[in-house]
């Protein structure tokens, strides 16, 4: 009994080892088998992400989960470069990947996924001539010039400076074969604060000064008057003469903001005005030694007489007829009065 037992018990033994040995050559056959299958990575939520979500650091929102090659999601976005700057047109919950469904297209965003936080677009009225001729485009950086009215007159100043042009009028985007276009509205990035200074200023006259694309450096002016022209008229030198020549003075040691402007012409007299002549008829009546003068004043487009007159009378010439004598004066008898008793 003893040695059947013994028998029984090493060829449990042996069989364990058997078994064993062949359960391990399995399971480093299915590891094997494992290892040499693909993976993909795709980007999966983080936690839940709500819709209009503008993806500027991907890395804080998405992690990467491996899928094996093949079995991966259709369409899902698999670099953290791919969703750089997407904006969600859905809400994603978490453990949940993101396909290229999921994100707005270019066409499809508005203007304020582009808007840094803090910051707003604004839209004021300006015309070609008032934009650097039509040479301001989007992305383009301005300084904006105003001229009010101070105590001095008309007064020139720069209002804001390195302003950035989101869009002219209904275009956001270059045109890189466009380089000016006509243009009735510029709409620009700012702060509140500079909206409203920008709404006030509405009232007045703008003007778009463009700056170079990487010149960010904030100047101080005092502004331009009146009196500044003519100051700076006056310092651009003499003209030559036929007779002698006049050195021009010498040029400032800071070029001037404003090119010279030539004084107006003095404004001409003003003609008196002459009243016409009208036409006038006269009438004399010798009455003795007397003369009276009629006299009628005619209009000139109809004939028919205006003012009517008498002129007072004049002692009446002798007459030229030597057969006519002038009127003696006739002689009356006076008696001489009584005197009284």
């Amino acid at each position: 009994m003893k040695s059947k037992t013994l028998i029984l018990m090493v060829v449990a033994v042996v069989c364990g080892l058997v078994a064993s040995y062949l359960t391990s050559r399995m399971l480093a056959q299915n590891s094997s088998a494992a290892v040499d299958v693909p993976t993909v990575k795709v980007l999966v939520a983080r936690q839940k992400i709500q819709w209009g979500t503008k993806i500027k650091e991907p890395e804080k929102l998405f992690v990467e989960k491996e899928f094996p090659q093949g079995s991966e999601p259709k369409k899902a976005f698999t670099s953290f470069d791919q969703l750089k700057d997407k904006v969600l047109n859905k809400t994603i919950g978490a453990e949940v990947h993101v396909t290229s469904d999921d994100v707005m297209k270019k066409e499809d965003s508005d203007l304020s996924y582009d808007l840094p936080k803090g910051t707003r677009a604004m839209a004021i009225r300006c015309s070609t001539d008032q934009s650097s001729g039509g040479f301001i485009l989007p992305k383009s950086r301005v300084d904006i010039i105003a001229k009010t009215q101070g105590d001095k007159g008309p007064e020139a100043r720069i209002l804001l400076q390195d302003m950035l042009v989101l869009a002219v009028d209904s275009k956001d985007n270059r045109d890189p074969e466009q380089r000016a276009m006509n243009m009735a509205f510029v709409t620009l990035q700012v702060t509140p604060d500079q909206a409203e200074i920008l709404t006030l200023a509405s009232g007045y006259e703008l003007r778009l000064v463009l700056r170079a694309q990487e010149d960010h450096d904030r100047v101080t002016t005092k502004g331009v008057t009146n009196g500044d022209l003519a100051r700076v008229s006056r310092n651009q030198g003499t003209e030559k003469t036929e007779d002698t020549e006049t050195p021009a003075a010498p040029a400032p040691t800071t070029s001037p903001r404003i090119p010279s402007v030539p004084a107006a012409p003095p404004a001409p007299a003003p003609v008196p005005e002459i009243e016409p002549v009208l036409p006038k008829h006269t009438l004399t009546v010798f009455n003795g030694q007397n003369a009276t003068r009629f006299i009628t004043v005619l209009d000139p487009k109809t004939g028919r007489p205006l003012v009517e007159g008498v002129e007072k009378s004049d002692a009446a010439a002798p007459p030229k007829d030597k057969d006519v004598k002038p009127e003696q004066p006739k002689v009356e008898a006076t008696t001489p009065p009584r005197k009284p008793l």
